[in-house]
């Protein structure tokens, strides 16, 4: 494709493309599999969090769930399938995993419909009992108090209210969708995040941060490990021969390359993306047009198909996984300038070839924007999507300073996420993702 601002003309895979795609659209799930990030490999019958909980009994939550959620990565399958550019695939569904909004939860039904787990329904009920509280320490009723008292009667009126009468004001959860740092992931890299983590260990003397930077800790050594399972497992693969043996052994390259240090070029940025957005749930990546941009202008005059292909084989991933959402577009945080680049386009004209429900697209839109993205934006709904989401600068950005006492940076840096919150990358999370308004 020559011009990807362009509304006629339509973005095509190469040929190796072609190949990941077609491969994704005999195994790709329904919508509802993705919204929920069930996409993985087949059930395993493995219960890491139910062994982890049992043998860490005495130690501190945060550390327990870090221990459980690396054992969930570690002892799942490593699938590579045909032509990836990129690998990784989400884990088995399991009865007791975690969640972004609703921590740790478990889906005692696939005793019902899963031949693997009822064999272990009487192993497992009793433990699962044990462990409930354990699980979950807090109940809804402590929520629902501090949302009393946060948000107390006006006028004899409930203003929160979740089950009873109607109050003015309910929210879906107390913890929504987040974006995290990815500009912070692919300029330090694993390696550089990992040690300041170790350098705020040995400063900090609070009991609970202590704890919470431990759990951070064996998350990023274990991502780290998972990521060399990752490459061990595409050597393997290349070991076999075959068309793409050479390509595979690359990506075993990469991954150790990004396992440690931070990427050092388009791929591995990609790689490293896509990684950490598996551990992150598959939830949002934010403003990857612009954290990204660096690598991929650099990676366009070395080799623009190589690029778009990279581009495209992330957004195959997004895509059957179920990325949330992703941001493009907006303004330069230091500058308050359109910073709409080549490769926001890109992205729009990728998600326009795929025309799916995933991964949720948001445009930022300002006084200063070029009118082909909106353009663009518009021709999309014109062929049928719901995507892409516009918001405007020029309404939110003031709104966060003059409302919320958000630095000014920070908002020029916001990012749309999960059902269109509006949020800080890295910075926030101000949940109420279902939030609903009583207007009557």
């Amino acid at each position: 494709m020559v011009d990807y601002k362009s509304c006629e003309e339509r973005f095509e895979y190469s040929e190796r493309l072609n190949t990941v795609y077609e491969g994704i659209q005999k195994r790709i799930r329904k919508n509802r599999f993705r919204e929920d990030t069930l996409t993985g490999t087949p059930p395993d019958g493995k219960e890491p969090f139910i062994d982890v909980f049992l043998e860490t009994r005495g130690e501190p939550f945060p550390t327990r769930i870090a221990k459980a959620i690396v054992r969930s990565w570690t002892e799942s399958e490593i699938p590579i399938w045909e032509g990836d550019l990129l690998i990784g695939c989400q884990r088995p569904e399991r009865i007791v995993r975690e969640h972004f909004s609703f921590g740790i939860q478990q889906h005692r039904h696939m005793f019902d419909w899963c031949d693997i787990y009822k064999n272990r329904r009487e192993e497992l009920e009793p433990v699962l009992d044990e462990l409930q509280k354990e699980f979950v320490p807090l109940d809804w009723d402590h929520l629902g108090n501090l949302a009393l008292e946060y948000f107390p009667p006006v006028d004899g009126r409930d203003v929160y209210n979740e089950v009873v009468t109607p109050g003015l004001w309910w929210v879906g959860g107390f913890q929504g969708h987040t974006v995290p740092n990815y500009k912070k992931l692919v300029t330090q890299g694993i390696g550089g995040v990992h040690k300041r983590v170790c350098e705020r260990l040995t400063e900090e003397t609070e009991q609970k941060k202590i704890e919470m930077l431990t759990a951070c800790k064996i998350i990023l050594e274990g991502l780290r490990d998972w990521i060399l399972m990752n490459a061990d497992a595409a050597e393997k693969k290349a070991e076999e021969g075959g068309e793409w043996a050479e390509s595979l052994r690359k990506i075993a390259s990469n991954c150790r390359a990004i396992a440690f240090d931070a990427p050092t070029n388009y791929y591995e940025a990609c790689q490293l993306v896509w990684f950490y957005s598996l551990w992150d749930w598959v939830d949002c990546v934010g403003r990857i047009d612009q954290f990204m941009y660096p690598f991929f202008e650099k990676a366009v005059k070395e080799d623009r198909q190589f690029a778009e292909d990279c581009t495209a084989a992330l957004m195959l991933k997004f895509r059957e996984h179920g990325i949330h959402n992703m941001t493009l577009g907006g303004c330069d945080p230091e500058t308050g300038k359109d910073s709409t680049n080549e490769l926001s386009y890109l992205y729009l004209q990728i998600a326009r070839r795929n025309h799916d429900t995933h991964p949720r697209i948001s445009l930022r839109i300002g006084e200063d924007t070029d009118p082909a993205l909106l353009a663009l934006g518009v021709k999309m709904w014109s062929e049928g999507m719901s995507d892409p989401t516009v918001s405007s600068d020029t309404t939110v950005i003031p709104a966060f300073v003059e409302n919320y006492g958000v630095e000014l940076y920070d908002a020029r840096n916001y990012s749309l996420l999960g059902c269109q919150e509006l949020e800080i990358p890295g910075k926030s999370n101000f949940g109420c993702e279902d939030g609903s308004i009583n207007l009557a």
